[in-house]
């Protein structure tokens, strides 16, 4: 639940150009050329596999975990869940749909770029969160003797 509040498309809801209401970027299919497998496929997935495919396991996944510890800094504390819904709209309204009204709308490098770079900075994010919230209620649950 953590990691999901922090994707962006995952609150999301919005008119699309046929005036339909697209609910987490599914109604929306995009051409996606930075994607050879999967060149067509739906906003929401294209968000979803931004981070990487969900196949990374090992040593890939760790080596993949570094870097964005090392180049993520650690997020300020965000007081509720509601604040990182918050945050994933705002970037969901601002950031997180390609621009202009094409019926088959093609990902291009500027937008492919930003929204890598947001996935990677929510990602981190949410693990970082996860990790505090988890230390918070070890910290305060009794063991038992």
């Amino acid at each position: 639940m953590v990691g999901d509040a922090h994707q962006p498309l995952h609150v999301s809801v919005r008119l699309n150009a046929a005036g339909k209401w697209d609910k987490l970027g599914n109604g929306l299919t995009v051409n996606n050329p930075f994607n050879l497998q999967k060149p067509k496929t739906t906003l929401h997935a294209f968000w979803d596999d931004l981070p990487g495919p969900s196949s990374l396991r090992g040593v890939q996944l760790d080596a993949v975990t570094r870097v964005l510890l090392s180049t993520i800094p650690h997020p300020p504390r965000a007081i509720s869940s509601d604040q990182w819904i918050e945050e994933s709209w705002r970037i969901a309204n601002e950031s997180a749909y390609p621009q202009g009204n094409d019926a088959l709308p093609t990902i291009r490098s500027e937008f492919y770029e930003n929204s890598q770079k947001i996935a990677f900075q929510r990602i981190s994010e949410a693990g970082c969160r996860l990790g505090d919230l988890l230390n918070d209620l070890l910290r305060t649950r009794k063991v038992p003797e």
